[in-house]
């Protein structure tokens, strides 16, 4: 999993360009008996577009490194990126993961169905999170959970505001950002650190780094279309501001967690993890500006422990 974000190689399990490959509609689960695998529990599909949405991640931030000048062909892959993106939040949303009466209980040696199916849920925000970090644009489309396309929308979560304000509009997306990536360290902070899922909740933890930024400012959280994931619609973390306790206790949740999984996994990569979540932090407060933990990642060549 972390291997897609770490990495440029083509994975065997990616698709080989940014355009996501039709799939037919998903069926529904939940009646249907489930067995847990004994690595990656009951939320597969959900992990494979993560990562998806990784590598895509990736390629993006190193393309626009990269980038000296605009282009035709810099501009059909933006495009190409952004039709991928949407592919994959489409796709990350409509998924139903099954019911705790549904999953299998295959013995002692797995963790709690209830801790898989919050495992699973995280990481499907989280992959959204980052869809929403790199392709914006996704948020101020119709498709997109926060409807900035609606001036009744706006009214209701903002008031009198302007809604034509690049700067405020700026706010909002900031204010959906965070109150995410703490849905997402709700979710992890649920599942004990003895459970036997810790294995896939380090990614988590560094993913959401970026969102907990000290110098942000919150407006009201934006309205949701009725239709987005429902573990989102109805966290308590879509309903009121995120405030600067929140940040405080996120960061210290996050550095406490991953350290006492470093006694625990291997330690050499959760190391670099702490010092990458660390490096990420020190350039948004230093620098007094929002910071991508892939930037400093790759910057730093962090890939190499982290992969």
């Amino acid at each position: 999993m972390l291997l897609s974000f770490a990495t440029d190689d083509d994975l065997s399990s990616l698709s080989t360009s940014h355009v996501v490959q039709p799939r037919p509609p998903f069926e529904t689960i939940q009646t249907s008996s489930r067995m847990p695998h004994p690595q990656t529990g009951i939320g597969v599909e959900v992990q494979e577009l993560v990562a998806q949405v990784g590598s895509l991640a990736r390629k993006e931030r190193r393309r626009i490194r990269k980038r000296e000048h605009s282009s035709r062909h810099d501009i059909e892959q933006s495009i190409n990126a952004i039709r991928s993106a949407e592919q994959l939040q489409a796709r990350l949303c409509e998924i139903e993961l099954p019911g705790e009466v549904a999953v299998i209980d295959s013995g002692d040696d797995m963790p709690p169905t209830d801790h898989l199916l919050k495992a699973a849920e995280a990481y499907r925000c989280t992959g959204l999170l980052q869809l929403y970090r790199n392709f914006p644009n996704l948020v101020s489309h119709g498709t997109s959970p926060v409807n900035l396309t609606s001036p009744s929308t706006w009214l209701n979560a903002t008031g009198d505001a302007d809604l034509k304000s690049p700067e405020y509009s700026r706010v909002t997306l900031d204010t959906w950002l965070t109150s995410l990536a703490l849905h997402v360290l709700d979710l992890v902070e649920e599942i004990p650190i003895s459970s036997r899922s810790r294995s896939i909740q380090p990614l988590l933890l560094v993913s959401i780094c970026s969102e907990l930024s000290l110098r942000r400012t919150f407006a009201s959280t934006p309205s949701m279309e009725e239709s987005f994931v429902e573990s989102i619609l109805s966290s308590p973390r879509m309903k009121q501001s995120p405030t600067f306790t929140d940040v405080l206790h996120a960061r210290r949740l996050i550095i406490s967690r991953l350290s006492s999984f470093e006694g625990i996994l291997a330690a050499k990569p959760i190391r670099q993890m702490l010092k990458l979540v660390k490096e990420t932090w020190a350039c948004m407060d230093d620098r007094q500006a929002d910071i991508y933990w892939i930037d400093v990642m790759m910057e730093k060549g962090y890939e190499t422990l982290m992969g």
